[in-house]
């Protein structure tokens, strides 16, 4: 195990009890850092000669190295996943952490990001700017922040989106919104959004509205800070997140505007969801060809996974099964058409299949093509 590449000394490894898929790992109180630091946490692992980790699929696990997993030290029990979100404007220049999805501003016309997760996942999760001309709308963007946050890239902290204003304290007349579609409604997500912008004496205050929750403070959008809204659940996989910007009280003239720079989502698993997503292969061949040869190239390939899959590829070993595309299939369906060379003999076959979350292992099997016109 290291954190931003330092060994951390791990005093024992054991299989979680409740879940034998999981590695449970005793380490010394106070060697990692919290959750909020956002460290890299990563495991590296070295297969023996004989022996080694072997999973509940009775395969023992390849060498690894550089493999990061989820730091949940600190009260983020059943986290899944984090969004980072860097919103820019045109001449933003991209951080070089590539677990920042990076929203440039388009103005008076409705935004769109797929989101990616620190892991490199992309579990269809998007976000949108809603646009209702007068009403609802994001006021433009900015590239001149002054960092403040030790941990987060001078990048991200520079740029923002303006917040639009109302017209007077407290109320909602005019405000920004984004919305967030294609969540999993059996999950509650935590949103904390972080301001860096020092845009002169007179600003903006902002809260925020997700769903139903408001944020019970606000901060000056002159300044750095931040608002955090906890336990947010979806409705019907929608959450709406309403940036709400006033005059400051006592100041209904002169204004700047309350800017934000970065967003971080939060999801979190129920109680109830086992969180495994993982699909695995675990035997394949012709179907209905027991032998394992046919005189004709068009064949069904079969497939008896462990896991749910909505996609495979195909090919022969002389093909580098990762450069083909996917090829959609519904969720259930273990046959996949394929069309073997034509050349007569011994083929060695490559599939794999995935699901939204995963790709599952590369499976092969050896077939033969028979000369149709040859006696058996």
């Amino acid at each position: 195990m290291k954190e931003s590449g330092s060994k951390v000394f791990v005093k024992n490894i054991t299989i979680s009890e409740a879940d034998a898929k999981k590695l449970v790992f005793e380490i010394q109180d106070g060697s990692i850092s919290s959750y909020d630091k956002r460290l890299p946490l990563t495991l590296d692992y070295v297969k023996p000669t004989t022996g080694g980790l072997k999973s509940i699929y009775d395969v023992y696990t390849e060498s690894f190295d550089s493999f990061r997993v989820i730091n949940m030290n600190g009260n983020f029990t059943n986290l899944y996943a984090q969004y980072l979100i860097n919103l820019q404007n045109d001449i933003s220049e991209d951080p070089l952490d590539l677990t920042w999805n990076n929203w440039k501003y388009k103005n008076d016309s409705v935004n769109t990001l797929d989101l990616r997760d620190t892991y490199g996942r992309i579990t269809g999760i998007k976000a949108e700017s809603v646009l209702v001309p007068g009403k609802i709308y994001l006021g433009g963007s900015y590239n001149d922040g002054k960092p403040v946050y030790e941990n987060v890239d001078i990048l991200v902290q520079k740029a923002g989106w303006y917040v639009t204003s109302g017209d007077a304290n407290i109320t909602e007349n005019k405000v920004g919104k984004l919305n967030f579609t294609n969540l999993d409604n059996t999950r509650k997500y935590t949103f904390r959004v972080y301001g860096s912008r020092f845009a002169g004496n007179h600003c903006s205050t902002l809260r925020l509205k997700v769903n139903d929750k408001y944020t019970t403070f606000y901060y000056q959008g002159k300044g750095a800070g931040s608002i955090v809204v906890e336990d947010v659940s979806p409705i019907k996989s929608i959450i709406e997140m309403v940036f709400i910007s006033n005059k400051t009280e006592g100041d209904l003239i002169n204004k700047g505007s309350a800017g934000v720079s970065w967003i971080e989502v939060d999801e979190h698993m129920s109680g109830s969801d086992p969180g495994i997503h993982d699909v695995f292969i675990k035997s394949a061949g012709l179907k209905d060809t027991p032998e394992g040869s046919t005189t004709t190239r068009d064949v069904l390939v079969h497939v008896s996974t462990f896991g749910e899959s909505d996609a495979y590829r195909v090919c022969e070993s002389s093909t580098d099964i990762n450069t083909l595309p996917w090829v959609p299939t519904e969720v259930g369906v273990f046959d996949f058409h394929y069309t073997i060379s034509a050349s007569f003999g011994e083929k060695t076959i490559l599939v794999q299949v995935r699901n939204k979350y995963t790709e599952s292992n590369v499976k092969e099997f050896k077939c033969t093509y028979l000369d149709p016109h040859v006696p058996t």
